[in-house]
């Protein structure tokens, strides 16, 4: 497999499904269900041409919570469903992987890549990707729902550091280089034959399904009843903040075209962060969503931040008519 994963023991695992009623705005559904609560994702995707909305995947509730700073992964149980999870995972870690397992947490702790290593070499090496690998990696799926086993979340540009030196950078945040969730509850919205299924992945199929049922019949009911999104919160000064000021920036943009020139560089993309005060972050989704429709938008509230945001990058395009595959990422 590789050098992180020895697999001894293939665990199982029980979906639950059931149908609920179908929404077409899933934002309300997430305020809904989420208002209250953090470690929650919705993932949409809408055509850029048409405007339609395609699909919707909204994790509810997380079994586990997966945070990468550097080298270290820690996973942390946020229900007795994900305590199971890491029970299964830690039987799967190859020897040579340091580890720490209790009761509702797991951390791995993986070494830095020898840097006289060529890029192929260092990118097989053990690394902090290999611990969402080991989750996937730890579970029987056949014969299961794609979704079945289901990880969303969010990689740091810093990440790469793990990989290749970056320099130190001055630190405004704290975040981390990833964050994912292992979906306990999962909503998946299918805009194009309007219909919604709730699912529930249980990793302890020997223990009772009553605490789960329970809490699927409760998400059932609330998408019954979505409630309307409150009126957004309204900010009297709507001054952006600039991190770097525009002389400054112009002077970089003189500098790098210099760069050009000389031939040190053939692209670059020079950037600053505008920052400006965001009382109500899900209403300021919708608008996005609204206005710049894309195939990739998302929103997530974890317990230290809430991103969201819309790309219209397409990875992939395919035309029947031509037959032609076409890929056009954005630069930058």
């Amino acid at each position: 497999m590789n050098k992180t994963i020895t697999i001894n023991k293939l665990a199982k695992v029980d979906v639950i499904k059931t149908e609920v009623p179908y929404s077409a705005d899933p934002t309300r559904l997430f305020h809904t269900l989420c208002e209250n609560k953090t470690d929650s994702l919705l993932l949409e995707s809408a055509e850029i041409d048409s405007k339609q909305n395609l699909k919707s995947l909204l994790i509810v509730d997380s079994a586990v919570r997966i945070v990468c700073y550097r080298h270290q992964v820690t996973m942390t149980a946020l229900t007795d469903n994900g305590k199971a999870l890491l029970s299964h995972v830690k039987h799967n870690i190859n020897s040579a992987i340091k580890f720490e397992h209790q009761a509702d947490s797991l951390t791995l702790n993986f070494t830095e890549p020898c840097n006289t290593l060529d890029e192929d070499s260092r990118l097989r090496e053990a690394s902090s990707f290999d611990a969402l690998r080991l989750i996937q990696h730890s579970f029987d799926l056949r014969h299961q729902d794609k979704h079945a086993l289901f990880l969303g979340g969010l990689f740091a540009y810093d990440l790469v550091a793990n990989f290749e030196p970056l320099g130190e950078a001055k630190a405004t945040n704290q975040c981390p280089d990833y964050v994912f969730y292992v979906a306990e509850t999962l909503l998946v919205v299918d805009h194009q034959t309007q219909s919604c299924q709730l699912q529930a992945t249980r990793f302890d199929v020997q223990s009772s399904a009553a605490t789960i049922e329970k809490r699927l019949l409760e998400i059932a009911q609330a998408c019954s009843m979505p409630k309307a999104l409150p009126d957004a919160e309204k900010v009297d000064n709507l001054e952006p903040i600039a991190s770097v000021s525009d002389h400054d920036f112009c002077q970089t943009v003189r500098d790098l075209k210099q760069f050009v020139i000389q031939g040190d560089v053939f692209q670059v993309v020079p950037s600053r962060r505008f920052t400006l005060p965001c009382p109500s972050p899900l209403a300021a989704y919708k608008q996005l969503k609204q206005s710049n429709p894309s195939p990739y938008m998302f929103y997530m509230q974890d317990e230290l931040f809430t991103l969201f945001g819309a790309s219209p990058e397409s990875a992939l395009k395919y035309e029947t008519e031509s037959n032609q595959v076409e890929i056009y990422p954005i630069a930058g």
